[in-house]
């Protein structure tokens, strides 16, 4: 009993998790990763997941952190030409 019941609720998880799953920007998590992640707000942006965001739709320039070194902003505007 418990089997069968264990088996039903994985089943029901993984078709709940296939229906509620959130799309990622693959181009945003890669710009966040090059960002300083200091989330100070420099930007305009409540932190560098959002500047990320932001660059990845093209709302703001990839110069836009002011924490970011030069080399930083070449490897952002790379990715997002």
């Amino acid at each position: 009993i418990f089997a069968a019941l264990g088996g039903a609720i994985g089943a029901l998880l993984a078709i709940a998790s296939k229906a509620f799953a959130v799309p990622v920007n693959e181009t945003a998590e890669k710009i966040a990763e090059c960002l300083p992640g200091a989330n100070c707000g420099g930007c305009g942006y409540s932190g560098c997941a959002a500047l990320a965001e932001a660059i990845a739709n093209g709302d703001a320039k990839p110069n836009s952190c002011t924490v970011a070194g030069s080399d930083i902003i070449k490897q952002i505007s790379d990715m997002t030409t």
